[in-house]
């Protein structure tokens, strides 16, 4: 009886390392995907008037592309003739729509001392946008991010 009851946990735990390696063998695929239609769209991207300037690869349970662009204005004909390049990447998709509408934002906001500096998308089971700003050196004493020397 003992032998029967140490026999089932030998199985149950074989069976819960093999749904582990299953699973990490999914994401690390899934991971390839997300990497090959995310390079697909760069040079599309980069006709928009979003140039790539690093991307992180976060792995976990739910793995994250977080490419990181500066733009450079490009006229709605050139926005519009790339997305329609991206047919069939439906990540390049995402990518281009979220950069343009985080850019159509980014254009109304203004923070004294502070400029745009890029966009950060995080393409995860959530998709996210970031705009990220900086002080700029000039104006830290007016942010009081550094306090006079006494």
């Amino acid at each position: 009886m003992f032998s029967n009851l140490v026999n089932k946990a030998k199985d149950v735990a074989e069976s819960a390392t093999e749904s582990v390696v299953s699973i990490k063998d999914a994401g690390g695929s899934k991971v390839s995907e997300m990497v090959e239609a995310f390079k697909d769209s760069l040079p599309h991207l980069k006709g928009a008037g979003y140039e790539l300037t690093e991307f992180e690869i976060e792995l976990g349970i739910s793995p994250k592309l977080i490419p990181h662009f500066k733009y450079s204005a490009r006229s709605e004909s050139d926005i519009a003739r790339e997305l329609k390049a991206l047919k069939g990447n439906t990540l390049g998709i995402i990518i281009l729509t979220g950069l343009t509408k985080a850019g159509a934002i980014q254009k109304n906001i203004a923070v004294a001392g502070c400029s745009f500096t890029h966009i950060e998308i995080e393409l995860g089971v959530i998709p996210t946008v970031k705009l990220k700003y900086q002080a700029t050196v000039n104006n830290y004493q007016h942010l009081n991010l550094i306090s006079e020397p006494a």
